[in-house]
Parts: C-alpha cells; structure tokens; sequence
C-alpha cells in the first residue's frame, strides 16, 4: 500500500441475493402461550399454529393466513379445544431479486499477512418496513508463507454479519445473523488478481411482532419465532482489478442462493 507498514481499504461493497420462489412463500408450524376467552372466562392455552404458504417480506402483496388450536383446562377441570385463525401480513417487496449496498473499511498488515474488514449501515428507514440496519466484520489471514514454492496464494478467513429490522413502535421484529469460515486461492496476472473459494456457512434468524388483525376485534396479535438454517457450503469464483490506488472487485457464490457481489473502494 501506499502507507509504511499497513494497508487501508476505504469502499462500498454491493449484493445481490438471488429469491427463489420457495423463498417467497413460508409454511411453518410453532407452538406459543396466550390467553383465549371460553363461555366468558379468559384462560391460559398452549397454542399451535400452522402457517401455509404465506408471504414472505419479498412475496405476494396479499395476506396470508395462520390456523391454531388452543388447548386449555377450564374451571371444572375439563380440557378444552378451540380453533383460531387470523391473518398475516402481506408481503412488502415481490422481487426476485434483493439488493444491499454497505461502506467497508480494511486494515491489512502485511508483515504478518492479517487482514481485518468491518461493514457498517447505519439504521435507515425503508418505507413501511421500518428501520433497517447492517453490521459486519471479518478477519483474513495468509498461509501461504508457511507453504514454499506454492504457486498460489491461499488464505483462510471467518466473517459475521447480522441484519435487523426495527419498528417504530413494536422494537425489533427481525435479526437475522450469519457466520462464515472458508479458503481462498489466488493468482495475480498484471493489474488483476482472479480468485476462488469454498466456504462454510450458517444462518439464525428471530421474528417478533405484534398487529391487530384486520377485521377482528379483540386486541393485538403476537407473532414470535426462531429459525436455524441448516449448515452449508459455499463456492465462490470472482476477480479484482487495481488501476491505481482504486480497486474493482466483482464475484459470483453459489451455495443455497446465489449471491453476486462488487466492490469498489480506494486502496492506501
């Protein structure tokens, strides 16, 4: 770099996350506790709830529909059934496609072949989505010092990264989180540098909400839940390109989505 000792990366990094069609739809089935009215006496009931089909945020604009039964033991000791339903909020973006743009600083010291990054988004309102917000970082470091004569550069690295949506009035109704470790392999031609890898990954993800059911009187509805995507693996296959201290950085991953990214960022 252009700095004794260090390297600094100041840029915007850019997705864009395929949506498959099966991605647009949820069919879910969850368990929770509320109160349920009965012949007019209110009780506690374990409820379990069916989702089918609804929309997701980048499905259908129409609502979708949740069936529950509750079970609970009236005063006389009898237990009890009782059928609920109520309906979903719509989807707020059909696409197929969803992009995402964030500010990426990295501070690289060659000497010892480490490379930290941090991504940042500072919370932004989208529409009637509510307050978006982003944060990330990641670490990379070089092994091909501790292999002679290979004729790659190979580094091994691990990032995390979490998303949340925040309303105005009912907190935070989604965080969503994700962790990577993989390997790189590199080979730099003049001015470009084309690189592939393999990396390992997993996803949580925490809904909450409350709304009142259109149509329906009696009060706020809550919605709470926590996903766990199932481990996989990521192939990714890009290249870089320097002209200066700019950098231009597009690749291409394939793993349960595909994700095609670009970089662009001054390097000291």
């Amino acid at each position: 770099g252009l700095l004794p000792l260090v390297d600094v990366y100041v840029g915007v990094k850019a997705f864009g996350s395929l949506v498959p069609e099966s991605d647009q739809s949820l069919s879910l089935r969850y368990q929770t506790q509320q109160e349920v009215t009965y012949d007019g006496e209110t009780y506690d009931a374990d409820v379990t709830y069916d989702i089918d089909e609804a929309p997701t945020v980048f499905g259908e604009q129409e609502p979708g529909e949740v069936t529950g039964t509750a079970t609970f033991e009236t005063d006389d000791g009898q237990q009890r059934t009782q059928e609920t339903s109520l309906d979903l909020l719509p989807g707020v973006y059909e696409t197929s496609i969803v992009p995402l743009a964030t500010p990426q600083v990295g501070v690289g010291l060659p000497m010892i072949g480490t490379h930290v990054s941090v991504r940042y988004l500072p919370s932004i309102s989208y529409q009637d989505v509510g307050s978006l917000q982003f944060a990330g970082a990641g670490l990379r470091h070089e092994v091909s010092s501790y292999i002679p004569l290979l004729p790659l550069g190979l580094s091994a690295y691990g990032f995390y990264q979490n998303l949340s949506v925040e309303e105005d009035n009912a907190g935070k109704v989604l965080d969503l989180s994700a962790y990577a470790l993989g390997v790189a392999a590199s080979k730099s031609f003049l001015v470009a540098t084309v690189y592939g890898g393999l990396q390992y990954e997993r996803t949580a993800a925490d809904v909450a909400y409350t709304f009142d059911p259109p149509g329906e009187a009696g009060g706020t509805r809550s919605i709470d839940f926590g996903l766990t995507g199932a481990s996989s693996f990521r192939a990714l296959a890009g290249v870089s390109v320097g002209l200066g201290p700019a950098v231009l950085n597009v690749d291409l991953s394939q793993g349960e989505r595909t994700v095609l990214s670009a970089g662009l960022g001054i390097s000291l």
